[in-house]
């Protein structure tokens, strides 16, 4: 499963035309939730028993928090529970031209059924370590991510090597080697996914 938040930057199409190939082509079936279908809904609500869930999102860190952008257009009438217990957040991301709707990993708390390896593209997202941990927690095997800021070509670029070796039968520690990736929790840099 692919999500992409960031449909139509700096080259996604490629990105997302390489990772389909690669997926398919080792038996997975891949589905794809492009652009504006990258919403907080689909984030809470999502299916998310897969191998492999690539989340490519623009991400940071905030009031000592990591935050996750949508495509969503932001509304104050809208998630206002959610707003008010800070779960969720208005945001700005270079190539969309509207405020967004942003969400904390306690926001991704209520989500359920994360399995395999989630394969986070955004900018520090494994830096305080809140994200890797709510979605391991919430079901998945391990999390690779960022620790610092990433350009999204570099995200691509590096995201394409670890899907290949993966799908190679490498071990996931020896699979993010060289890349920049970090492995949350650390002892599952064993993980395979055969």
């Amino acid at each position: 499963m692919i999500v992409n938040q960031l449909e139509g930057l700096d080259g996604g199409g490629r990105f997302i035309e390489s990772a389909l190939e690669l997926l398919e082509a080792s038996g997975y079936g891949v589905r794809v939730f492009r652009g504006e279908e990258v919403t907080l809904g689909l984030m809470l609500e999502g299916v998310w028993d897969a191998r492999i869930v690539v989340l490519r999102m623009h991400s940071g860190v905030f009031d000592g928090e990591t935050w996750l952008f949508t495509h969503e257009r932001y509304s104050n009438r809208r998630y206002v529970v959610e707003q008010l217990l800070g779960l969720v957040n208005i945001g700005q991301c270079r190539g969309v031209d509207y405020p967004v709707f942003t969400f904390s990993p306690r926001f991704l708390s209520e989500a359920t059924g994360f399995k395999g390896v989630v394969i986070l593209m955004g900018c520090n997202t494994m830096e305080l370590g809140d994200l890797p941990r709510v979605l391991v927690e919430g079901g998945c095997e391990a999390v690779v991510g960022f620790e610092g800021p990433v350009t999204i070509e570099e995200a691509d670029q590096a995201t394409q090597v670890l899907l290949g070796r993966l799908l190679e039968g490498l071990e996931l520690g020896d699979s993010v080697e060289g890349l920049g990736f970090q492995v949350f929790p650390a002892e599952r840099s064993h993980f395979k996914l055969g």
